[in-house]
């Protein structure tokens, strides 16, 4: 006979659990104990991939991000004549950025003639440097001058 670790009252040796008092004799064999081993890494890994207070608003950003028109190169594509324009971005903040959605606003004379939606582009950009961005349109007459307006961006972990 032993005493219960918890209640104090005498039980057999080999009890896993007082008769009395319901205590768990091995902190090991308690399934509660258990339970909480298995949920401890869960919300580790959970936070470490899917951190919700990781991620920013690219709204609260935007101002911090530069394009430019770097080149423009015709090229005869499937269904005519495309341009190929490469825009140069600047990322002034201290993120990393990445997946990208945009437009393209073609101008003359400072006046808009087109605006063509972009789409997602599979990229990313390091905090406080610059990358390009090659985007390929038809030749639409009298535009000028491209300008690449950048609408979303996600940052995190898993871009």
């Amino acid at each position: 006979m032993t005493a219960c670790k918890l209640c104090k009252k005498e039980i057999e040796n080999n009890c896993q659990k007082c008769p009395y008092c319901q205590g768990y004799q091995h902190w090991y064999k308690n399934p509660q104990i258990l339970s909480a081993f298995l949920l401890v890494p869960l919300f580790a890994l959970y936070f470490y991939f899917f951190n919700p207070m990781d991620s920013k608003n690219f709204l609260d950003y935007q101002q911090k991000f530069l394009s430019r028109q770097i080149s423009v190169v015709q090229f005869e594509g499937r269904s005519g004549p495309h341009l190929k324009v490469t825009f140069e971005v600047t990322n002034n903040s201290d993120y990393k950025w990445g997946q990208l959605n945009y437009e393209l606003i073609g101008r003359s004379d400072g006046k808009i003639i087109v605006a063509e939606p972009g789409a997602t582009y599979a990229w990313v950009i390091q905090p406080h440097s610059s990358s390009h961005v090659n985007a390929n349109i038809p030749v639409i007459d009298g535009v000028s001058e491209w300008e690449l307006v950048i609408k979303d961006m996600k940052t995190g972990r898993r871009i």
